[in-house]
């Protein structure tokens, strides 16, 4: 097993499409989040941030889940 280049010729061209398919989506997650963030909001850690990009949905999951629940409108 080569760690620098570890899958053959075909794949390898897969792989780095897909990983640049997947940076892609999670940098657009990430801009839809803070785009969407109110601006008396907190501000994101730079750790939060960086987790956010590199696991995406599954990482803003797990922050909306910690996040207070804002109280409802009664009508």
């Amino acid at each position: 097993m080569n760690l620098i280049h570890p899958f053959p010729r075909p794949l390898n061209i897969f792989m780095i499409l897909a990983m640049g398919f997947m940076l892609l989506m999670h940098g657009v997650q990430f801009l839809l989040l803070k785009a969407s963030q109110p601006k008396d909001a907190p501000p994101l850690s730079g750790l939060l941030q960086l987790r956010i990009f590199l696991f995406g949905v599954f990482e803003l999951l797990d922050w909306q889940r910690k996040q207070p629940t804002p109280p409802r409108k009664r009508r």
